[in-house]
């Protein structure tokens, strides 16, 4: 049974996950204005707060840090949910033009939004 809140959009961009002194990179797969899923070999702390580091756009001289907290664990990956409804860079990411996604974070869009410019 799906309980997320939020409606899901296919999404591709590469993140780095913060969790005090470790981090892990990962890709967001799908997102809404109330969590993600991030596809991961890392393993963070199931309820642990950290801070997911989006890609870097041309009008931010620093990358943006939206924070969230880890609330599902899956074989492929890990489901975040943002400490804040519907953070400013999640809006904007999602903004663009995305499509919506399969609740399965196994299955996504043959078009989701992509982004390269993401600097470590």
């Amino acid at each position: 049974m799906e309980h997320r809140w939020g409606r899901r959009a296919a999404v591709e961009a590469a993140v780095r996950l913060h969790s005090g002194p470790n981090a892990a990179s990962g890709r967001i797969t799908n997102a809404s204005l109330s969590g993600a899923f991030v596809r991961t070999s890392s393993r963070l702390p199931l309820f642990g707060y950290i801070l997911v580091e989006l890609p870097r756009d041309d009008s931010h001289h620093r990358p943006p840090l939206v924070p969230a907290y880890v609330v599902r664990e899956a074989a492929d990956g890990l489901g975040l949910e943002w400490c804040e409804f519907a953070p400013p860079s999640i809006a904007t990411l999602l903004s663009a033009d995305s499509a919506p996604a399969e609740p399965s974070s196994e299955r996504r869009s043959s078009t989701p939004w992509r982004t390269s410019n993401f600097a470590p």
